[in-house]
């Protein structure tokens, strides 16, 4: 549900709800698969006009199997108005620190593997490894005709992560293990402004060894969200279902369900996400009344 959370998957949107906005999202994948992934995110991002753009920070608690991430990051996205409609195109540059832990206390080598001497070197330890990172990307909004606080006609961007290939050493007797450079592009374009709107959403994500294209179509019946889509992995891939609601203007809660069609699915009965996000009211100039102080650019 990455279109609901768009801070956590390219910080350049920061501040594109033009107001306050904090998102939280809890995925658990897989569910059935011993060690299989859990992830929290936390972000929270807002404009800054002073600073002729926005900031955010976004927290990731991710654990899979023996190993555990924490990432910390900051943003700031610079932004470029265009026309006369609304619309923006951002800068954005993240820096931000990876925190990884690999716990080996259960590691048990295969028979005959026993006495193999990195083996041995690595069990009933915890490794860690902590590593500066940073990330840049760019992203394209253009407001709805009918404007409802922080909704979108159209988005695209695009963010590179991982820039400086942050070095794991503790993870690996050869002293090789880094973190590959990725690539993320999404977008989507809404049809139709009012209550009732249909918003087909595009993520592609490429590594060295991944590929990863997201393909889902929501359609907004005010207050509720009922979405369909499919995901393609470079060894599986699943189909989604995702239902939401508006509980006001500014309090969203989505849902949404993944079944793989892999092989994995004779083991998992799926994957289960939950985001929530609340958009804080936008902050208003209050002028004394019955002065005519408003357009006296020296009492401003």
């Amino acid at each position: 549900m990455n279109m609901f959370n768009k801070q956590a998957m390219n910080p350049a949107y920061a501040g594109g709800a033009g107001a306050m906005q904090l998102a939280g999202v809890a995925r658990s994948q897989w569910v059935g698969i011993d060690g299989h992934p859990n992830t929290f995110t936390a972000s929270f991002n807002a404009p800054v006009p002073i600073l002729r753009g926005g900031l955010g920070i976004h927290l990731v608690q991710d654990a899979i199997g023996p190993f555990s991430t924490t990432l910390l990051r900051g943003a700031y996205a610079f932004h470029i108005p265009i026309g006369t409609r609304g619309a923006k195109l951002h800068l954005g540059i993240a820096p931000g620190f990876y925190f990884k832990q690999l716990n080996t206390e259960n590691f048990r080598a295969q028979d005959g593997m026993q006495n193999d001497p990195v083996l041995r070197d690595m069990q009933q330890r915890v490794l860690r490894s902590n590593s500066f990172d940073l990330g840049a990307g760019v992203y394209f909004q253009m407001p709805t005709e009918r404007i409802r606080d922080g909704w979108e006609k159209m988005y695209i961007g695009f963010f590179a992560d991982h820039l400086l290939e942050p070095d794991l050493d503790n993870f690996s007797p050869t002293g090789e293990t880094r973190l590959s450079r990725s690539f993320q592009l999404m977008g989507g374009y809404r049809f139709g402004d009012g209550p009732i709107s249909f918003m087909p959403n595009v993520y592609f994500r490429m590594t060295d060894s991944q590929r990863q294209v997201d393909l889902v179509g929501n359609l907004h019946v005010y207050p509720m969200v009922i979405g369909l889509g499919y995901r393609g992995l470079s060894n599986t891939s699943d189909v989604l279902a995702i239902l939401g609601f508006h509980a006001s203007t500014r309090l969203f809660a989505g849902y949404s369900y993944d079944y793989t069609l892999s092989a994995l699915n004779i083991a998992s009965s799926g994957s289960h996400e939950l985001v929530v996000t609340y958009t804080f009211p936008q902050a208003r100039r209050i002028y004394p009344p019955n002065l005519d102080v408003k357009h006296n650019p020296y009492v401003r």
